[in-house]
């Protein structure tokens, strides 16, 4: 059966140099029994096309589509991004506030949704961006969080690259799934730091002690 994808992405940073005059990243890592999503970047639209339908919807995460997001929804549409089909088993979580007020959302593959609001075709790649965006504008810190785990939402820890255009108008996406962020050390983490700690500061007593002696 073939896998249809929804890429979603959004994001703040810097553009990049070289041949790319813009890129776009975003992060995801569980926190707690959460998935956080944060981004970073700008996107180049010069080598994409403007679709002829817009996009309207909350954020969410959808791995068997390849989809994920942060900020709010209203999108503009654009044709001609190849990438990987999905990062995950079949699954959905939306988001929940507070998330940033605008960000970016990228299709590896449009669904029937997508489809019919867009007037595209099935299985193409799109990116979405937010009504009006001017290219290679940066976004700002944008993030949001999922309810769910990586396992419970069906995500896959890796890195997924998204890439368009060529030569001076070469753009990219990368969306890292992992690693899983650790709020607070494991108590034999503690331990091993106690036991670090405890030896330097012996180790320096012990070369304090027998400097004072050899001066002597």
């Amino acid at each position: 059966m073939k896998i249809k994808t929804l890429a979603l992405a959004f994001a703040v940073g810097t553009a990049m140099t070289g041949t790319a005059n813009a890129a776009y990243t975003f992060n995801l890592a569980e926190v707690g029994g959460n998935t956080v999503v944060t981004g970073t970047g700008s996107v180049n639209l010069e080598a994409l096309t403007l679709a002829d339908g817009t996009y309207d919807d909350r954020p969410s995460i959808q791995p068997s589509l390849g989809a994920v997001g942060v900020g709010a929804g209203g999108y503009d549409v654009y044709r001609g991004i190849t990438g990987p089909s999905s990062f995950g088993s079949s699954g959905r979580s939306t988001s929940w506030f507070p998330r940033s007020p605008r960000g970016l959302m990228i299709l590896g593959s449009t669904n029937e949704t997508i489809q019919a609001a867009t007037g595209t075709e099935p299985g193409e790649s799109l990116l979405l961006v937010p009504y009006g965006y001017t290219s290679k504008t940066d976004f700002g810190t944008s993030s949001a969080t999922y309810n769910g785990t990586f396992a419970q939402i069906g995500l896959i820890a890796g890195t997924y690259i998204y890439t368009w255009g060529s030569g001076a108008d070469a753009d990219s996406m990368t969306v890292n799934i992992g690693p899983i962020a650790s709020a607070v050390p494991e108590p034999s983490t503690w331990a091993m730091l106690l036991v670090g700690f405890g030896l330097i500061g012996a180790t320096a007593r012990y070369r304090r002690r027998h400097s004072t002696i050899g001066y002597a």
